[in-house]
């Protein structure tokens, strides 16, 4: 979900949500994805996908989209080096 095929940023949140809303009704204890959270290492091999195609967000509306709408208690994992976080969603009622 990280790679942006283009559109506006609108109509690409709501796929994300819809990919998101999907991954929780397949989850019986639940799921975890990454999301970019800045511009990509300058530094990356050749072959990385450009800074521009990326689609960048903070990891608190998804944490809130989890939360709130799909029912799922949330970790975030991130430090690790890489500029993401990945966030650990639990099913409640499992």
């Amino acid at each position: 979900m990280n790679v942006d095929v283009g559109g506006c940023r609108r109509s690409w949140e709501a796929f994300v949500a819809g990919m998101l809303a999907d991954l929780r009704r397949a989850s019986l204890r639940g799921f975890s994805v990454n999301f970019v959270t800045g511009e990509a290492d300058p530094t990356a091999a050749a072959n990385a996908v450009p800074a521009h195609q990326l689609y960048c967000t903070r990891p608190e509306p998804w944490i809130q989209y989890c939360e709130r709408e799909l029912g799922c208690t949330v970790e975030t994992v991130d430090g690790y080096g890489m500029n993401e976080v990945t966030l650990l969603a639990r099913c409640r009622d499992c």
